[in-house]
């Protein structure tokens, strides 16, 4: 197996940083807090993970916090590697509760995740069982090997005497032969025995007396349970007889119901007749719904006033022709006159001149003295004086005629002018309330007051529609009640018609279906109390068969546990006594692996170990063959048989040639041991993979000088 490429995307300190191996040995060389620790802890974690197995709840490792990224985002890393000429990749994502790991084959790029073991009872993938063959435990105390310089003599010799009895034991270290012992010796505690009251064994013997108890007490109460049981029926017949005529009064009322149901659709269907009559007939008048009546009487009072006015204005018509005619008359005679006086006046001038001529003639021919022509002259004189007053007076009383006349003339025209005035005052207020009346008229869409009229006529006509039908929907609700006609057509459909026809009244029936109802009721409560009395014996009385397994299972339980208790005893027993053959079974093989690996290490001067009986580890002491205790032995040598144990451990329990992976391993060495230990590692790496942490240069300097190749790795 060889490990190729190290890709830490996120580890540590580290980001993104790729490491590539080769074959053989490889050297990584850093100070002090460099990241070797890191690297280290990385390998294991990419095959191992860092939750801790065995455990129930999810519990991490103090490697998982340690090794957080401290400069990304990804806590995660890649590592590629060589396992039978093929080369896998891992993918590991080490978040918290985000933890996902993918296996791959590197050439094919093909996920075989799913064939990865990940372990007994692990939360986490671990492709090292699957490709090491070891567990974490395992590998982190064989082939992964960290500083020892902080253990004590006694510590590292208790540690190896443990690893011993352990590994070739159990094959795992977390399992204790002396922690196996003591907890079959807890078992066979908790098992118990009949006097030990709080023990299983105790407490199941006390059970098995109560239960023997009960079941006594159960075969006392039988004959109280039969007799409730016998009530109980005779109480569940009655009631399933008046359950039947129940039935039968609500069959009945089935069928007044249907029948109701029946008339209520009918009458529904011929209100909803109406109803859509009514509703055309309303749509139909809806338009004069908005129709005033007051409108109708302001237009009436208007058409009216119109009238009056009209009226007044052909009297006033007949007036000013009357006057205007009567003016006309008055010029007319007024003028005739006129002409007539004007010829009178001149005729009987001529007249009155003939007859002065005619008289002065005569008083001339007759007289011819002067004074008689003079008495004639002055008579003739008083006679024109005469006349000349009387014409006078004559034409003033006819200018008092004329004058008369022309007053009553101008009184017409002045009554004429008022007339024509108010005439055209009056016209004014009739266009006016013409206007007036024919808005009214066009607001409530009639042509005349006739017309509204008969319109107002239709807006009652809408209104006593609106509640007829306001009526009869009141009407279809209480018919409907609740329901609806689709409703109440569907139930009738669906109801099986009866031609049957019910005397009964659907009062009386009611009251039967209260009555049987009622005494069901009695009687079940009745029954009810029968059987709650019932249902208290009936888990004693029930539980009898319950006691009986009881009984049986704490029985089998007993013996169970004496045969379980046995068991234990054989087992710890076996324990014991292949604890005691470990000697013989597995030392022999540790002991030639463990031994060769010393004598190489310390060039000959120890050449080999051995175990007794007790697990104890001595060491051979090649010049007296004597057994030295480990405890005995320096710092150094302690080291290099931890190693030699390590290295002996996993030749033994697997043939597969793992990396070994050394961090700072040899800080305790002497350049003479440090040679020996190189020198081992070189033949050792001719078959496997060596990792070599370190902070010192002397391991490359005695390889150089050993004219090995190896790969060096600087961190810094």
């Amino acid at each position: 197996m060889l490990i190729k490429e190290l890709n830490l995307i996120g580890f540590g300190k580290f980001n993104n940083k790729i490491i590539k191996l080769d074959k053989g040995i490889n050297l990584i060389y850093g100070n002090n807090e460099d990241g070797k620790s890191t690297i280290h802890s990385f390998i294991e974690g990419m095959f191992y993970g860092f939750l801790k197995p065995y455990v129930k709840s999810t519990r991490y490792w103090d490697d998982h916090g340690k090794y957080e990224p401290w400069n990304s985002d990804r806590y995660a890393g890649i590592i590629v590697f060589e396992y039978k000429g093929i080369d896998y990749r891992i993918e590991r994502t080490f978040t918290k509760n985000k933890e996902d790991t993918k296996v791959f084959i590197e050439n094919t790029g093909e996920d075989i995740t799913s064939k990865i073991d990940n372990g007994l009872n692990s939360k986490v993938l671990q492709p090292g069982i699957h490709f090491f063959g070891l567990s974490s435990v395992e590998y982190s105390n064989t082939a992964s090997i960290k500083q020892l310089s902080s253990k004590t003599d006694v510590n590292l010799a208790s540690e190896v005497s443990d690893k011993l009895i352990n590994l070739n034991t159990s094959l795992d270290e977390e399992i204790s032969i002396k922690n196996a012992i003591n907890a079959l010796n807890l078992s066979i505690k908790e098992i118990g025995t009949e006097r030990a009251l709080t023990s299983n064994y105790g407490k199941l013997s006390n059970e098995l007396k109560t239960l023997l108890d009960e079941r006594e007490e159960i075969n006392s109460i039988k004959h109280e349970y039969e007799e409730l049981l016998d009530e109980s029926k005779s109480l569940g017949l009655r009631i399933d007889c008046l359950q039947r005529k129940l039935e039968k009064y609500k069959d009945t009322l089935s069928i007044i119901q249907y029948n109701e149901k029946k008339d209520r659709y009918d009458k529904a269907i011929n209100i909803q007749k109406s109803l859509d009559d009514l509703q055309l007939k309303i749509s139909k008048l809806a338009k004069y719904s908005t129709l005033s009546i007051e409108d109708y009487r302001i237009a009436q009072n208007k058409l009216n006033e119109i009238n009056i006015l009209t009226s007044k204005i052909e009297d006033l018509n007949i007036q000013i022709n009357e006057l205007e005619s009567a003016v006309e008359n008055y010029m007319f005679i007024t003028s005739i006159e006129q002409k007539k006086r004007n010829k009178d006046k001149k005729y009987k001038s001529i007249r009155n001149i003939l007859v002065v001529v005619y008289i002065v003639l005569m008083y001339v021919f007759v007289s011819k003295t002067l004074l008689n022509i003079i008495a004639v002259f002055q008579f003739l004189l008083l006679l024109i004086i005469y006349l000349s007053y009387k014409i006078y007076y004559r034409d003033k009383e006819y200018i008092f005629v004329i004058e008369d006349r022309e007053r009553q003339v101008k009184d017409n025209k002045d009554k004429v002018n008022t007339l024509k005035n108010r005439l055209i005052e009056l016209s004014a207020n009739v266009k006016e309330l013409s206007k007036e009346y024919d808005s009214i008229l066009k607001l409530n869409s009639s042509n005349n007051l006739e017309e509204f009229y008969l319109n107002l006529e239709k807006k009652k006509a809408y209104y006593d529609a609106l509640k007829e039908d306001s009526n009869k929907k009141e009407l279809m609700k209480q018919i409907l009640r609740s329901s609806s006609i689709k409703e109440l057509e569907l139930d009738i459909s669906q109801a099986v018609e009866f031609n049957i026809t019910v005397i009964e009244r659907k009062d009386v029936v009611q009251e039967k279906i209260e009555k049987h109802t009622s005494e069901i009721t009695e009687l079940k409560i009745m029954k009810k109390g029968v059987e709650e009395r019932l249902n208290i014996l009936i888990p004693k009385v029930s539980r009898l068969v319950e006691v009986e397994e009881k009984i049986q299972r704490c029985e089998d339980t007993l013996l169970e546990l004496d045969i379980k208790k046995k068991s234990l005893e054989l087992a710890m027993s076996t324990i014991i006594d292949l604890s005691k053959n470990i000697q013989n079974r597995f030392a022999p093989q540790i002991n030639i692996e463990v031994g060769k690996l010393l004598e190489k290490i310390t060039r000959g001067k120890y050449a080999g170990v051995r175990i007794d009986d007790k697990l104890n580890i001595d060491v051979v002491d090649p010049d007296s063959n004597e057994l030295i205790d480990v405890k005995s032995l320096s710092a150094g040598t302690f080291d290099q048989l931890y190693f030699s144990l390590r290295f002996g451990i996993i030749n033994s329990i697997t043939t597969n040639s793992i990396p070994l992976i050394l961090d700072d391993c040899f800080t305790q060495y002497d350049d003479y041991r440090l040679r020996n230990i190189l020198g081992l590692l070189i033949d050792i790496s001719e078959n496997r993979q060596i990792i070599m942490f370190t902070c010192h240069n002397r391991e490359a300097d005695i390889l150089k000088d050993l004219m090995t190749d190896f790969n060096k790795i600087a961190l810094s």
